[in-house]
């Protein structure tokens, strides 16, 4: 870090309470559930990971998937060591290939492999260590297929949803469900080794269909890549960053930004990529989860089917920094007042050094603040627009203060809260 030493603002009182406005845009039970994990990954493993692909053409033999030391075991451990709350599975990349045996599929899963005898089940594993370790379980399940010969054209959409009925009844509770937003082009499609594409996506997969059986099986599941009231949105980067004037509120619905980088360079594994450096991670997470977002981490098992040791140690560091950051808390003792409309004051019983801010809104009441402005013993110090669930600032220099006085613009129903915290 920049400043290893430096002590970080968030802020912490008892939220109050207000009936909600009808037009006030508040998050579904599916996106604040989501919100409260803060930190997820996604996870990419395949034949991408044995060939050194990233878009695999869905030629590869099946054969080339033969993870000698996989341990779903392994992936769960590191990942709740680095803070993180929800595991994404990628059970089909563009390639086409399936990490579980498809009832669907006769030619490209894991039963056409030599990984334990053509009879494991790679996305039943990981969903029972997943859960085993306390985490929530969501799945990816790629639109676009590059190895069906029949993508593209009608017999394809019922494919697809065959697939998605298969994971849903037997692989749940899905807390999240990841739709791609590549959607065609040149692919295997069963030898034909073409250029293909499809009109709409939201027409061609069908996704009032989609949305109707993830409702009814999978109550509590978010959704990225399709317009709900579910929906986690791409920020338009891979970068684990949410633009700073991001709108949280898309066709009158609140639907929360999900961050999405690599953990390395690349999302599948390669031999010469590095983990981001401790620094970057903390810079991505004030970005994401300190812009009313959620930080994406993707995470990259290497060709023995483990989670290399540069990224385990590098996922701890992150981790033991999140704890250290989120547990520590220096005011629980301050004293809180709403002095007017658009104004509140926290008053600590000494002064304190800090160097950034931490407000929330209780969004269960509807989004409410556009703007806001922070004073430290009467003078300004950081600003902004929406809050949201969680807007953090880390300040050029540490500040010294005894009263924390908030203004925002706002219909005056908002409820705030404000922590103080070291790093």
């Amino acid at each position: 870090m920049k400043n290893t030493t430096r002590r970080v603002l968030t802020t912490v009182a008892a939220i109050v309470s207000c009936v909600a406005a009808a037009d006030a845009a508040a998050p579904s039970a599916a996106t604040l559930n989501t919100l409260e994990k803060g930190v997820v990954a996604i996870v990419h493993f395949g034949p991408n990971t044995f060939t050194g692909r990233e878009w695999g053409y869905g030629d590869a033999p099946a054969e080339v998937f033969a993870p000698e030391k996989f341990n779903a075991a392994q992936w769960a451990a590191v990942a709740k060591a680095g803070g993180i709350r929800r595991i994404i599975l990628v059970c089909k990349h563009h390639d086409g290939f399936c990490l579980w045996p498809s009832a669907y599929n006769v030619d490209y899963t894991v039963a056409n492999t030599p990984w334990r005898d053509g009879k494991g089940d790679l996305v039943k594993e990981v969903r029972d260590a997943t859960i085993a370790a306390g985490l929530e379980f969501g799945v990816y399940l790629s639109p676009w297929d590059r190895h069906h010969a029949e993508y593209a054209r009608p017999a394809y959409t019922e494919y697809f949803h065959n697939q998605w009925a298969e994971l849903m009844d037997n692989y749940g509770p899905i807390s999240e469900v990841w739709l791609d937003s590549a959607n065609g082009g040149d692919g295997w499609y069963g030898g034909a080794g073409e250029m293909r594409k499809i009109p709409e996506a939201s027409v061609y997969y069908d996704h009032p269909r989609l949305l109707k059986a993830i409702i009814e099986k999978c109550p509590l599941a978010a959704i990225f890549g399709m317009d709900t009231d579910r929906t986690l949105r791409w920020p338009g980067n891979e970068l684990g960053i949410v633009p700073e004037a991001d709108d949280l509120v898309h066709n009158g619905l609140f639907q929360p930004p999900e961050a999405d980088t690599p953990l390395r360079g690349k999302w599948f594994w390669h031999p010469d990529d590095q983990a981001k450096s401790l620094e970057e991670l903390i810079d991505c997470y004030f970005a994401s989860v300190g812009r009313s977002g959620i930080l994406d981490l993707g995470l990259a098992p290497n060709r023995e089917g483990l989670i290399d040791d540069g990224d385990v140690q590098r996922l701890k560091e992150f981790g033991d920094w999140l704890r250290r950051f989120n547990q520590v808390d220096y005011a629980k003792d301050a004293r809180c007042e709403r002095l007017i409309t658009g104004e509140w004051r926290w008053i600590l019983p000494e002064a304190r050094t800090f160097d950034a801010i931490d407000l929330a809104e209780d969004v269960r009441d509807g989004l409410r603040v556009a703007a806001w402005k922070v004073f430290a013993d009467g003078r300004e110090i950081a600003g902004g627009g929406q809050i949201g669930y969680r807007r953090m600032v880390r300040l050029d220099a540490p500040v010294t203060a005894k009263e924390i006085r908030v203004e925002v613009e706002s219909d005056g129903k908002e409820s705030l809260r404000l922590s103080l915290r070291e790093v």
